[in-house]
């Protein structure tokens, strides 16, 4: 799995931009239980959504959007623009 196709399903999700060092500490391994939703979300979308390869800054409302919890419901399987 590429780095920039987690990337774009964390994005999506969180609904800002992250950094790399940041943001890829919250990412679990796949062999953690619990994680099937999200890997199954994540193999479907990273076959069809264009990849990142351009940072970009964030969304104006990226901070209240930090530890809003069931995120989830406000997914689109709509790619953004892209780059």
């Amino acid at each position: 799995m590429h780095d920039e196709h987690v990337l774009a399903l964390v994005e999506a999700i969180h609904g800002a931009h992250l950094d790399a060092v940041h943001g890829f500490a919250a990412i679990k391994a796949d062999s953690e239980p619990g994680l099937e939703k999200w890997l199954s979300l994540n193999a479907e979308y990273a076959r069809i959504w264009p990849n990142i390869t351009v940072k970009k800054a964030p969304p104006p409302d990226s901070k209240e959007w930090e530890g809003k919890p069931d995120k989830l419901q406000y997914f689109s399987p709509n790619p953004g623009a892209g780059d």
